[in-house]
């Protein structure tokens, strides 16, 4: 019987499937296995507990005659269970299915079982191996952690982390380690005062105001609408040709995700309908991301969600276009009209190839612009240029980004390069599927004729990085170390927070294993090499990189 279980020293269990008929008074887990290794193998049922017919009673208020005396028992028997109805009054339904009278019925895990008709409010789920398949996840987690921690201790032993950064890494292990139902009551607050965030005074000094904040579902293409309480300032931080934008936070949203921009017309005639296209297209595009991000592809991407806030408390109720405040380097990568940026990054060009693909080649994302690979305000052209605002260029709009598009090595991952538009130069490296060698980085020896700073193209080709990328790291790498070619450990870590690089105890595990036992520096280019094989064999860039 291929599919049943069958071990016989997995726990099973029946499980009460919750739903509105369910009266409080049936029990809601009946274990099975304890019961069977008692009774020889079998575990009876019935309206009250005898010994003769029944080991476990069930029956509900609201169903009072819906069980017999003698209504069914379970079976474990050469590690299989099975399930058999006693010519009870109303029999047992196995997956919403009458069984026969008197016959064995096999079980799978997960079958559901009824006692009853299909009205009774006695209906379990058959789980068998569940709480052991819980264990070895525990165990397989226990020993990743140990893993991590022990890699953890070598990282802090070479002096790249400070004590305060090992115990901070350490916590997070420690909590990572730890069941999901865990609690650490030292960790309680002992009252308000020790929850960070926003104070009350701060809150009673604020001038706040009701807003209608409206929030639209792609999946489900609806609009919903909920209270919100808000600051907004009174002088706009930003102005572009179409709109101005003012810092607002939303005293709603929990700490650290209440800080907002909202976005208003600059022509007072501005229709409404305009900022719930704008939204709905934002949504549009999230799902787009989404399903990129389902190709695996070398760095995710996404947008944030577009909001729209309504002032009623103002006159004229006005409305704002509102997302949340984005912090960063904020790029331009493409406009509606063909525009590339020079830095040509591969991430949003072959993303917005994809969304032609993905849509049927009847719309096309770009204007793609934000902070990393998370974007905001971008444009839709569709061919038949229905809707998607003012921007929608339709068929112009797709051909000039399809005139300055390069294919690069990201569309070939997808499987949508133009054979004519390939061009794999330099950019994000594709999967490690799709590279033909993993062998190990390339080693970058430093001659001691030559300047460490200055590195070949053919050298540069092999970390994967840009001219200018090269130079950011090696200005950045001079200025930590005062011009030298070598660095202390401990300054590795802030190094890379510079460049953006959001580097882990298991990253540095690896610059571990490339150092010189015993030494307290690490030479440019065997950074470099690190940052190569984080590139390449990772086949994703940390950071902003």
């Amino acid at each position: 019987m291929t599919g049943y279980p069958r071990a016989e020293d997995e726990y099973a269990e029946l499980v009460l499937v919750e739903h509105f008929r369910a009266d409080e008074s049936i029990k809601r887990c009946i274990p099975l296995t304890p019961i069977a290794k008692q009774k020889g193998g079998v575990v009876r049922f019935g309206r009250v507990n005898h010994e003769n017919f029944a080991d476990i009673a069930i029956c509900s208020n609201k169903f009072s005659s819906m069980i017999s005396r003698k209504h069914a028992s379970f079976t474990l028997l050469n590690g299989q269970w099975t399930v058999m109805d006693h010519k009870s009054l109303n029999g047992v339904l196995v997956n919403f299915k009458k069984i026969e009278p008197e016959k064995p019925f096999p079980l799978r895990d997960g079958d559901v079982v009824t006692f009853g008709t299909d009205a009774s409010d006695l209906v379990y789920t058959f789980e068998v191996g569940r709480r052991k398949q819980q264990h070895q996840r525990q165990l397989q987690r226990e020993q990743e952690a140990q893993r991590e921690m022990d890699n953890l201790d070598r990282v802090a032993d070479q002096g790249f982390y400070t004590e305060k950064q090992y115990q901070h890494y350490k916590l997070q292990l420690a909590q990572r380690l730890r069941p999901m139902f865990h609690i650490n009551f030292d960790h309680t607050p002992k009252n308000t005062t020790q929850i960070p965030g926003f104070s009350v005074q701060e809150w009673k000094q604020a001038q706040t105001e009701h807003v209608i904040k409206y929030t639209y579902k792609f999946q489900t293409k609806t609009w919903h609408k909920a209270v919100a309480i808000i600051t907004m300032d009174t002088t706009p931080f930003d102005k572009g040709a179409m709109r101005v934008c003012y810092k607002l936070r939303d005293w709603t949203q929990a700490t650290g995700t209440q800080d907002f921009v909202a976005k208003h017309a600059i022509a007072e005639n501005e229709p409404q309908v305009t900022y719930f296209v704008d939204a709905e297209m934002q949504a549009f595009c999230a799902w787009c991301a989404n399903e990129f991000n389902k190709k695996n592809p070398p760095k995710t991407v996404s947008f944030v969600e577009a909001t729209v806030f309504e002032c009623f408390e103002r006159q004229k109720s006005p409305v704002f276009a509102c997302e949340p405040y984005m912090r960063g380097k904020y790029v331009k990568h493409s406009n509606n009209y063909g525009f590339v940026s020079p830095e040509d990054r591969n991430t949003p060009q072959a993303f917005s190839h994809f969304t032609y693909n993905i849509t049927q080649q009847s719309c096309l994302v770009c204007d793609i612009q934000g902070v990393d690979d998370l974007y905001t305000d971008p444009q839709v052209h569709s061919k038949d240029q229905r809707g998607f605002g003012k921007g929608n260029m339709g068929r112009d709009g797709i051909t000039r980004f399809f005139r300055s598009h390069k294919c690069n090595a990201i569309c070939d991952h997808l499987g949508i390069a133009l054979e004519a538009r390939k061009d794999y130069g330099d950019g994000t490296a594709p999967p490690m599927a799709r590279i033909k060698s993993a062998a190990p980085p390339v080693s970058l020896p430093a001659p001691a004729s030559r300047d460490p700073f200055i590195v070949s193209d053919m050298e540069l080709m092999a970390t994967g990085l840009k001219s200018q990328q090269l130079n950011e790291i090696a200005g950045a790498f001079k200025k930590a170390s005062n011009n030298g070619p070598d660095i202390e450990k401990i300054k590795i870590v802030p190094l890379c927070d510079e460049l953006g690089l959001d580097v882990q105890p298991q990253h540095l595990g690896v610059l571990c294993d490339m150092c010189e036992k015993g030494k307290t520096t690490i030479h440019f280019r065997v950074f470099l090499e690190w940052l190569s094989h984080l590139f390449v064999s990772k086949a994703n860039r940390p950071g902003g990189l």
